[in-house]
């Protein structure tokens, strides 16, 4: 476990060095806000370095978090995908034919595969939809001209 927190601890430290030397030219001209590092976008990396209210053991900690973060993420929706799969067996049936046409055997499926994916795309959005990885439900409702509607909207 020491060996493998040494190794992320590496990587991460060559990361937000990387961004450091891309950001002190910026940094040390007229204190003029942080527009673009190396004519791109500033990242999250990017613009917590320029805040200066982070050390580094700080800053390798939230970038370990967002990463795990989004590990977590994916796989709960991916259980929620395979739970719904389960409980719908013609719709597992109909995915994995869609698959076995379009990728065949023998292979894994690659990035140049998934337009082609139409009804594996549609399950993935029926999970999001029934299992957001957030809570995105709203409790109020708001009109096409922006005011908060009062009365009680059946859906």
């Amino acid at each position: 476990m020491k060996a493998a927190h040494k190794k992320l601890d590496k990587v991460l430290q060559r990361i937000t060095d990387e961004h450091k030397s891309k950001l002190k030219p910026v940094r040390k001209g007229d204190g003029k806000p942080l527009d673009k590092v190396d004519n791109q976008a500033p990242d999250l990396i990017d613009v917590m370095l320029s805040l200066d209210d982070f050390d580094n053991d700080c800053l390798k900690g939230m970038i370990t978090d967002v990463l795990a973060g989004g590990t977590d993420t994916a796989a709960i929706a991916m259980e929620w995908a395979l739970s719904e799969l389960i409980r719908n067996q013609p719709c597992m049936a109909k995915a994995q034919d869609e698959i076995d046409l379009i990728v065949g055997g023998g292979r894994d499926v690659n990035e140049d595969d998934l337009s082609k994916l139409k009804y594996l795309k549609a399950v993935v959005k029926e999970t999001f939809r029934l299992h957001p990885p957030a809570p995105l439900r709203l409790k109020v409702v708001f009109g096409s001209d922006g005011h908060l509607q009062k009365k009680r909207i059946e859906v």
